[in-house]
């Protein structure tokens, strides 16, 4: 789905359209490029219990997309009902490792 479509068809789409029970949902509506703009995603957000509904009926294939746009989104999005939204589907903001440790010992790096 294009981002005009969905601007205008989100959110009848949420209220109307069943749309945990159809798999490929998930895949060709909620596009990287929906998932990406700041409005579609709010709509999301303000939807989340359908959205949960909806990635738990698409199965670990079509949800896989998906779940890595989130994963992407949120290394630059702290938004506290995003991450939470990403926690509720499976996914948690990773800590970037530390270049100066390793197997959680301090090295110096000079040293050597």
């Amino acid at each position: 789905m294009t981002l005009p479509l969905f601007s205008f068809f989100g959110e009848w789409l949420f209220k109307y359209a069943v749309l945990e029970k159809k798999e490929e949902a998930l895949r060709t509506i909620f596009t990287s490029a929906v998932m990406n703009d700041k409005s579609s995603l709010e709509l999301i957000l303000n939807n989340q219990n359908n959205m949960i509904q909806i990635i738990n009926a698409a199965g670990d294939d079509e949800s896989s997309d998906f779940k890595e746009t989130i994963k992407s989104i949120l290394d630059n999005n702290n938004d506290t009902r995003f991450v939470e939204f990403a926690k509720s589907i499976g996914i948690e903001k990773t800590e970037e490792l530390n270049e100066d440790k390793i197997d959680g010992q301090t090295t110096d790096l000079m040293s050597s």
